[in-house]
Formats: C-alpha cells, structure tokens, sequence
C-alpha cells in the first residue's frame, strides 16, 4: 500500500527538505494523496481496540468561578480528585478572554494554510530553535510516522522580535497575548493542585522556578484518505510540568485510565488540563 517505505532517516539539512515526508502532510493531501504512504500505517497494537473505548464525557469539568467565591473549597477538592484519577480535567470559567483564543485559533489556522514553500523557511530538526516547523518529531528513531504538522513556539522567557513568525499577519501580538493570559492560568492551577495537596498555594511554582519556561505546540491534523490507519498523536504521556490544550470542535482527543479509552467531548471555551510527568514526580 502506498509507497514502500519502513523508515525515515535523515541527517543533513538538505536531505531533509528535500524529503516529502518532511514537507508535512498537508503537502501530501495538497498533491492528492488517494492513499497514505506505508510510513504513516500504525501497527495494529497501537490503534485503539474499540472493546475498550468509551465514548461519553466523564473527563471532570472544573468551574474555576468557585475559586473566588464560598466554593473554593469544593473547586479545589474537584481539582484534587481529578488530578489523583485521571490525571486530566477540563476547566470553564477560566479566565483567558475569548478575543484572546479566537484570534491565537485563526493565527494558528492561517499558518498552516501557508504555502509548503513558506512554512518549510522555519523547518529545523534542533529543540533549541526558539520556534520550528516540524512533522517528524525524531528524526532517528521514528520509524511510524504521525498525521499532523506541528509547529513549536517559545513563549517564555519572551523571544527577541525577530524570533516570533513575521507571517501569517498579526501572529506575533495573538501569540504573545495567548501565552500570557494562559500562563496566568496555569499560575492559578499550580496553586489549586498545591493547595489540594495541604501544601502552601506556591509550593509547585517554587519546585518549578519563578520563570519556569513556556511552550506552544499548535498541531494541524489535514484530512487524511485512510483515517482507520493513522493516528494524529500516538499514546504518550506529557513529560512537562502542566498541559493547557485548546481543542477545536473537532473530536479525537482521547485518554487512557483504567484500562479503557476516554474520549475527551470538546467544550465551548474550555481548556484540556493534562497533569505532566514532572509535576507527579514532584
């Protein structure tokens, strides 16, 4: 099926863009792919057995309004049964303005609409690039590839000017908004999780530092002809401190607890909160 290919590595940069692969799958859906390559075929044991899937909302949905009211004590509760058994929670009433997430959703949007050529200017294989391009996330051991184009963003400490895109338009003032207010979010959520713990409402900031460094990932999943036999992520788990995800109105998030798969229904002006691995470590 598809072309006949079990394995991506490349090592040089001009190789690397060189390879359709690479370009993203965008690029592939733009040329008519009518079926997908080999490479992007999952092995059976990675898709999920729909026996253990369970398609209905019990993911906890936090109101963080209690927060600043008589119901603090029973918001923090929820967040702290939440966090002990599943790990994930979403939250309303969260505070990041709509205006703000609106425009982050058409800048995101817009990037990816960009003609291959353009997004492929920010292509690089090296973490330490203050934003990158990207679609094969490890270059020498992947040897399945995922379905979406991905694009990473530093937010803080805040880049330099020159280190925010230039296009699409107005991406650099939606991003830099988008990372503060939701920074403040998550301020706000370390401080509940501490104190559900009994410890002081700074405790998890202070193991993570004052300036704990912020990313943006914005995931781009095209349409795909054989969607049976992909996967937009495979299952992992996050190994930062704290996840705040913004999902369209698409569904597919999914999260495995207690040997079945949870599908996660998309929420108006909602955030996803997925509780990374430092944050149990700690």
């Amino acid at each position: 099926m598809g072309d006949n290919v079990v394995a991506v590595k490349i090592t040089e940069d001009n190789t690397l863009r060189n390879s359709k692969y690479v370009k993203g799958v965008q690029y592939l859906v733009e040329n008519g792919v009518k079926q997908i390559p080999d490479v992007y075929i999952q092995p059976p044991h990675q898709l999920v057995n729909l026996t253990k899937f369970v398609r209905s909302n019990e993911i906890p949905v936090i109101d963080l309004a209690g927060l600043n009211d008589d119901s603090r004590s029973g918001v923090l509760a929820g967040i702290k049964n939440a966090c002990d058994r599943w790990g994930f929670f979403q939250v309303i009433n969260h505070g990041v303005p709509v205006r703000v997430v609106e425009q982050m959703m058409d800048v995101a949007r817009r990037f990816h609409e960009l003609p291959t050529e353009e997004k492929m200017v920010h292509y690089s294989a090296y973490p330490s690039e203050p934003h990158r391009f990207q679609t094969i996330f490890n270059l020498e051991k992947q040897t399945v590839l995922e379905w979406r184009d991905n694009l990473e963003q530093k937010c803080y400490p805040p880049p330099e000017d020159d280190n925010w895109l230039k296009n699409p338009i107005g991406y650099r003032d939606a991003a830099m908004d988008y990372s503060r207010e939701v920074r403040k979010l998550a301020k706000v959520l370390l401080a509940a999780m501490s104190e559900g713990l009994n410890l002081s409402s700074d405790a998890l900031e202070k193991c993570l530092g004052d300036e704990f460094t912020q990313i943006f990932l914005i995931n781009y999943y095209p349409p795909c002809p054989n969607p049976e036999l992909v996967l937009g992520v495979n299952s992992h788990s996050d190994r930062g401190a704290l996840t705040v995800l913004l999902q369209d109105e698409i569904r597919g998030l999914e999260v495995f607890n207690e040997g079945n798969w949870f599908e996660v229904k998309p929420l108006a002006n909602a955030f996803v909160i997925n509780v990374g691995d430092e944050t149990e470590v700690l």
